[in-house]
């Protein structure tokens, strides 16, 4: 077996032989087995530390303030009074109902009054005619088309209105085959006519 020389630091040599430096890998060590915390108590995923049941809490749904506020006595009362006021200010208010784009409230306020004012006119007008029926309801409906119709709406409403109008008053006219149809039978029976006379 061969030997050699070996620098061991700080100015030290020793002799070796091949191969005998090389130390054996240390064993691997047993892993520490833990031990055994206070158990605590599992808490339902419905129920929350409040006392309040909460369907969404499995999922992650977070306890908030709105959690809190729901025990306070009278609290629920009144956050659905001031969701109901909300709504209605809204709906009164703020709303963009009839106000067609590129107009403001008040200018559309304006022109439905005009629309309102002529389709009156219309309606005085076809009761003289004699157009307009006694039911109450078919004269509501139709003030109320015409009033689409004059008002400040976009052309396809306006349309659809007309269209509403002419199917309830005006009956629709002749289709041209039915038109050449009966031209061609009165050219014939004249036809027949005139054979008549000559014999």
């Amino acid at each position: 077996m061969t030997k050699r020389l070996v620098n061991i630091g700080e100015g030290r040599i020793i002799e070796m032989a091949e191969g005998e430096g090389k130390k054996p890998s240390p064993k691997p060590r047993k892993p520490r087995a833990k031990k055994p915390g206070p158990k605590r108590a599992k808490r339902k995923k419905s129920q929350s530390k409040w006392g309040i049941k909460q369907p969404g809490k499995g999922r992650g749904r977070h306890v908030g303030t709105s959690v809190k506020m729901a025990l306070i006595p009278g609290y629920r009362e009144w956050w659905n009074l001031r969701q109901k006021q909300n709504s209605e200010y809204m709906i009164g208010s703020r709303s963009r109902l009839g106000v067609p784009d590129g107009m403001r409230k008040a200018e559309a306020l304006k022109a439905w009054a005009e629309a309102r004012r002529k389709a009156e006119i219309h309606m005085a007008n076809m009761k003289k005619a004699g157009l307009l029926p006694d039911d109450e309801i078919v004269q509501k409906a139709t003030q109320a088309t015409l009033e689409i119709l004059e008002g400040p709406m976009n052309q396809d409403m306006k349309l659809k209105a007309a269209r509403q109008l002419l199917d309830f008053y005006k009956a629709k006219p002749a289709s041209k085959s039915e038109v050449t149809v009966n031209a061609a039978e009165a050219w014939l029976a004249s036809l027949a006519e005139a054979e008549g006379d000559k014999e």
